[in-house]
């Protein structure tokens, strides 16, 4: 969740359907997908289905539930909406507990056991160092090292008290701040699939902001999907094809960064600096669940190739593709056959 809630109100919807080629004398299968702005980034679905007035209604109303769950998350965890649960929380750090709904509570205790699984790499409180980090000033500067210093005092996931008796949580000092801008988007994926599936639709993909959900195949054939090059924007680092449902998440240094005085300052922070993620460019990871795998991206960019995949060897149905600032892509041996290159330049390195 990167930009204000008010995104939403200034993004364009819009919804297509395509027919494709059919036998004669059955309907014709289609795809339909729908776009809209929401959590502060481009969200959309496309579904494939068999065809024929019955799927096009059951079509329609599944992705509009999906939509409808990606609006919960959003109402649930914005940092930007004064009444969600993250703010609520934020608003009361060095104070009392404040209780929170089922959907903000399972997306924290995941990001906490994100945290501690990546040594801190991944970490829900980072937030207190956002606001000194400013990307959209007109001459961006990094923060001194005095603010950092400052800010870090108020990182670290041990003055974040949870009780799951009453599922409340408490930050322990006034200054504290939750950001659930690396796993959310993961979460609302998953609670879109799941609305998707209630309706027996079981081939789609949904999109939120470069995380995927991808479920099926797209009729006979399945999905393909790419992988962004980091430093050539609109052109595709590799390609590969889903062989079975996942989450795909991307996090890289691309996305919201400044330059000064040479040196790339992006947003991924590293919590236990303060400061930017150095030595790699993007990490895609491939989970079964969208909220595993947003978590995960982030954590891995901030540890670089060699602790990711030695991270990675201990977790089940969990792929990577890792490009480091050398030009090297490190993927994971689940991957690497399938992953079909596209830019040159880059050698593979199998982990």
């Amino acid at each position: 969740m990167t930009r204000s809630a008010a995104c939403f109100l200034a993004c364009t919807i819009i919804a297509a359907v395509v027919f494709v080629s059919c036998k004669k004398g059955t309907p014709a299968s289609m795809i339909e997908e729908r776009r809209e702005g929401i959590m502060g980034t481009r969200i959309s679905v496309k579904v494939w289905s068999p065809g024929g007035s019955k799927w096009e209604v059951t079509t329609r109303e599944g992705i509009e539930a999906a939509f409808d769950a990606a609006r919960e998350v959003q109402s649930r965890m914005s940092p930007y909406d004064p009444t969600s649960a993250v703010s609520r929380v934020n608003a009361a750090a060095g104070g009392e507990a404040v209780e929170v709904d089922s959907w903000t509570w399972e997306v924290l205790d995941a990001s906490v056991k994100a945290s501690r699984l990546t040594r801190g790499a991944f970490d829900p409180t980072w937030a207190a160092l956002a606001d000194i980090w400013d990307y959209r000033a007109p001459d961006p500067a990094p923060p001194s090292k005095d603010e950092v210093e400052e800010r870090l005092a108020l990182v670290g996931v041990r003055g974040l008290e949870m009780d799951a008796g009453h599922r409340t949580v408490r930050l322990a000092r006034t200054g504290m701040r939750i950001g659930l801008g690396g796993s959310a988007k993961g979460f609302a994926l998953d609670r879109m699939a799941e609305a998707l599936r209630e309706r027996s639709l079981e081939d789609f993909i949904c999109y939120a902001g470069g995380d995927l959900y991808v479920s099926g195949r797209s009729g006979d054939r399945p999905w393909k999907l790419g992988i962004q090059h980091p430093r050539d924007a609109g052109e595709l680092l590799a390609r590969y094809p889903v062989t079975r449902s996942m989450a795909v998440v991307t996090s890289g240094d691309y996305e919201r960064f400044f330059m000064h005085r040479g040196t790339r300052y992006h947003h991924i922070l590293d919590p236990r600096t303060g400061f930017p993620a150095r030595g790699t460019m993007s990490v895609t990871v491939m989970a079964p669940a969208g909220l595993e795998a947003d978590a995960l991206s982030t954590g891995l960019l901030i540890l670089g190739a060699e602790e990711a995949f030695s991270l990675l060897a201990g977790l089940e149905e969990v792929e990577a593709v890792i490009v480091d600032e050398a030009g090297k892509v490190h993927c994971s041996s689940g991957i690497c056959d399938l992953l079909e290159m596209v830019a040159e330049g880059y050698a593979m390195i199998r982990h």
